[in-house]
């Protein structure tokens, strides 16, 4: 089995098995959400910090810094297409003047992208480049597993039909394997150590936002929480022990 498959996978696996777990056990979870989300954050942040963008850079030279930049822009644009699920916010889009709450294919999409695009930098295993770390695959699944419990606590909640929630919660678990498969077409003929470094860009673009914003969020009214801080504190070890 290669690494390419192993990878697709564990982060499918990851997405049902969340999203299973949740439709099964609604009230398990759903208390624990805003703790996973910190951890989350902060390793994922770690993982950027440390390991993409460094090697990006690495790979790219100093061009690199405006694909971050149009990774943050894109992931700015997928939020508002989202309403903010990627970090945690379980709440339902509004259809255009309809003043129903619903799961739209406007905020799936946009999840999609986002599984989709940061997973990206994991198809080149197989194809003469190990620069993607380990410690990446692991920082995608743990964010994957509360944006599953936020979509999936919002089908629930909705109380979307039994059909629908298969549907999406499949479609959403596609997304990233999707991303795997994708990168190797991308580079077609061209500089695949370049193309490398302009998606790792890109993806840390779109982790800097969404694991800041996470982080940010994890103080509720400024309030200090000496749990969540412990939590983070957690995530950005782990991130560091990877290395």
């Amino acid at each position: 089995m290669t690494e390419s498959v192993e990878r697709i996978l564990i982060l499918f696996i990851a997405a049902m098995a969340t999203g299973g777990f949740v439709f099964a056990f609604p009230r398990l979870i759903r208390p624990q959400l805003k703790f996973m989300l910190a951890f989350s954050g902060a390793f994922l942040l770690g993982v950027a910090v440390l390991h993409i963008l460094p090697e990006a850079y690495h790979l790219g030279g100093e061009q690199i810094g405006l694909f971050v930049i149009a990774g943050f822009l894109l992931q700015i644009m997928l939020e508002y297409l989202s309403g903010g699920i990627e970090h945690g916010h379980i709440h339902g889009n509004s259809q255009a003047g309809s003043g129903h709450h619903v799961i739209s294919w406007t905020m799936l999409l946009s999840l999609v992208l986002h599984a989709l695009t940061e997973s990206m930098p994991l198809g080149f295993s197989d194809h003469g480049h190990s620069h993607v770390h380990d410690g990446y695959l692991w920082a995608i699944v743990i964010h994957k597993v509360p944006i599953t419990i936020a979509l999936a606590s919002l089908m629930v909640g909705l109380s979307v039909s039994r059909g629908q929630k298969v549907l999406f919660l499949l479609i959403f678990a596609l997304a990233a394997p999707a991303g795997i498969l994708i990168s190797p077409l991308i580079s077609g003929g061209a500089n695949e150590q370049l193309v490398l470094a302009n998606i790792m860009g890109v993806a840390g673009g779109i982790i800097l936002h969404v694991s800041t914003t996470i982080l940010l969020e994890a103080s509720e009214n400024h309030r200090f929480n000496l749990y969540k801080m412990m939590v983070i504190l957690v995530g950005f070890s782990l991130a560091i022990l990877s290395s």
